[in-house]
């Protein structure tokens, strides 16, 4: 994957690009299948955050305590780490390295 086309992303789904390096990166999408994938798959994960809004007696989506919560955020930082939450408008990397240190979190490894 190109590394420099995968942190323009998130500023060309926000509209922060200007339109030459837009179309950079859209031209460079178009013919870069790895690019293309990553492109779709972070449009998907900007979506299902976008549409999954919650806001009722019993139920808040996304948690309200999302941003304090390191086993939330750093999976999800691996998988999309430029989205922003919908509320805070930060992304999912500002609030995982806002946290303080002392939590610990390591992948589940199932056991054999």
């Amino acid at each position: 994957m190109c590394t420099e086309v995968v942190d323009l992303l998130e500023p060309l789904h926000d509209g922060e690009l200007d339109i030459a390096e837009q179309v950079r990166v859209e031209n460079h999408l178009e013919v870069c299948a790895a690019c293309h994938a990553t492109a779709r798959e972070l449009r998907e994960v900007r979506e299902m955050m976008s549409a999954a809004l919650v806001r009722t007696p019993r139920l808040e989506v996304p948690h309200p305590r999302m941003h304090e919560r390191r086993f939330v955020l750093v999976p999800f930082a691996d998988l999309a780490p430029d989205v922003r939450h919908p509320v805070t408008r930060m992304t999912i990397r500002e609030m995982r390295d806002a946290l303080p240190e002392h939590e610990m979190v390591q992948p589940w490894k199932p056991l054999s």
